[in-house]
């Protein structure tokens, strides 16, 4: 796995700074394919979750956030994308400096969303209570095998403008071994707000991991304001 990764993230960081709506990344094969697909196997087959939303802004949406539950290739990759090898990489290509962990996983870990499921576009929490630190960058690992186009899931990155509804300017397939890094701050909208048409027993995997700093983004920093809380938008679809 650190062959795969070591000197992945460094060399995309003027691409990274260059996307629009806001800065991102979207990686294909960054983890060794054997390996994925034992973390792909265990989290089809997990049946230990620890919870599952249902409400106005995500439906069939269960997630895994507890470590000592997690399947054992699932552990060793989030051990991986937690290491001082992983962060110094993320640092490099952010240009966000002392990026923290988070060995809760507040609300990342395993996520999967079922047939009808979605998640609404929506601006993340920017304040980690229990950590008191900063919100700063997303990665979401996928993992869903030969997922085709009708099965709908595509993650959406919006921009909002000026308090109007969010203009999708990117749609992403949920493919096996692709990853997204993005910089999460006020302006970071996104979700799959589309329900999902999978064949029946499919459903739409990924791992999530969020990273923390003590300085806010420059726009919060300014503003000042911590927020626990999801912003969700009405979606256009």
């Amino acid at each position: 796995m650190q062959k795969t990764i070591q000197t992945h993230l460094t060399r995309y960081q003027a691409e990274f700074e260059a996307q629009s709506p806001f800065p991102h990344l979207i990686i294909d094969d960054l983890w060794d394919r054997e390996f994925l697909s034992e973390v792909r196997l265990e989290v089809e087959n997990n049946q230990a979750w620890g919870g599952e939303k249902n409400f106005a802004g995500s439906v069939s949406k269960r997630w895994l956030d507890d470590y000592r539950l997690l399947p054992r290739s699932v552990r060793k990759l989030i051990d991986y994308m937690n290491s001082i090898a992983f962060i110094d990489q993320l640092e490099a290509l952010t240009s966000i400096e002392r990026l923290s962990p988070d060995p809760h996983l507040f609300g990342g870990g395993i996520h999967s969303i079922g047939e009808n499921g979605f998640l609404g576009l929506h601006a993340d929490f920017n304040w980690h209570e229990k950590l008191r630190l900063w919100r700063r960058v997303n990665v979401l690992v996928y993992l869903n095998e030969g997922w085709r186009e009708e099965y709908k899931g595509d993650l959406l990155l919006a921009r909002a403008v000026d308090g109007s509804a969010p203009v999708v300017e990117r749609r992403v397939p949920p493919a096996f071994n692709r990853t997204v890094i993005f910089r999460t701050d006020e302006n970071s909208i996104h979700g799959h707000p589309e329900r999902l048409r999978p064949p029946l027993g499919r459903r739409r995997n990924s791992i999530a991991l969020y990273y923390y700093s003590l300085r806010a983004s420059d726009q919060e920093f300014s503003s000042g304001q911590k927020r626990t809380n999801t912003i969700y938008h009405s979606s256009h679809l």
